[in-house]
């Protein structure tokens, strides 16, 4: 009886993983048309124009930089600097 269980529990097993790999097997590579093509092209067109119209980010400011003193040590010196 146990023999029987085990081997339809392999079977059952066996055949999900095989079912499940049946598309990779299968190699269909589909062929684009002309009007794909086409299509495909004035939407990189029109992406890399609006693209173009974004305007630059500015660069990041320090919002504490007019609160800290002449003397205060900045971030990017760091703090060991003076320690040596």
């Amino acid at each position: 009886m146990r023999a029987l269980v085990t081997a339809a529990i392999i079977a059952l097993l066996t055949t999900a993983a095989s079912a499940q790999s049946m598309n990779v097997l299968q190699d269909k590579k589909r062929l684009v048309t002309e009007e794909e093509v086409k299509a495909q092209q004035e939407r990189d067109s029109a992406y890399k124009s609006a693209i173009s119209k974004v305007p630059a980010q500015k660069p990041a400011t320090d919002p504490w930089g007019n609160i800290r003193g002449a003397g205060a040590p900045s971030a990017q010196t760091g703090a060991r600097a003076g320690s040596k």
